[in-house]
């Protein structure tokens, strides 16, 4: 019942009762509330550092960015300008929407795909930051928490960014596919 409570939101008895039948079959719902806490802190510090993986000609101003738009949500939550940032904004293209790693960061911290309405009758796809930023939602925790990690990254940009390899995309050959393995017994 106390998982309900923390993790779930429940208020009441009856909401902890159906929290708990609605999440009886979970593979987690055994596991303590402190132990899956640690998880999701270790999962958002790790897509933090997966941004530090951009490009390095890019990494910073990356990182900046990410924390600009945090930040700015943070210190004006009610503004609906903040909260939504247009994808076919190119300055957000360019420093942000190109990086998968930063995109996969915004939408754990729980920006999803909304409509930006340019006229009455015209809208374009955004990303929308809908939560409250102070309540005790577990996305809206995630959300300040990574901007307090970002904001880490930033003080000391030359300890954090510049230990961190590039990713590099996946490479892939016909050879390498059609080669046996070793442990098949095709191979010499």
């Amino acid at each position: 019942a106390r998982k309900a409570v923390e993790l779930g939101g429940a208020e009441s008895f009856e909401e902890a009762i159906e929290w708990l039948e609605r999440h009886q079959d979970d593979a987690d719902i055994d596991v303590p509330s402190e132990v899956l806490q640690e998880q999701e802190a270790n999962r958002l510090a790790m897509q933090v550092m997966r941004v530090a993986t951009v490009p390095v000609a890019h990494r910073l101003e990356c990182c900046q960015v990410l924390h600009k738009i945090i930040g700015r949500i943070l210190a004006d939550p009610t503004s609906q300008r903040l909260r939504q940032i247009r994808f076919r904004n190119e300055k957000f293209h360019r420093q942000v929407g190109r990086f998968p790693q930063a995109m996969a960061l915004l939408k754990l911290v729980g920006f999803q795909q909304g409509d930006y309405w340019v006229s009455a009758q015209q809208s374009e796809p955004c990303l929308e930051f809908r939560l409250p930023v102070d309540s005790d939602n577990p996305t809206s925790r995630r959300f300040v928490r990574a901007y307090t990690l970002l904001d880490e990254v930033l003080r000391a940009p030359d300890d954090w960014l510049a230990t961190v390899a590039e990713s590099q995309p996946e490479v892939t050959s016909e050879w390498a596919a059609a080669a046996p393995s070793a442990d098949n017994g095709d191979a010499g």
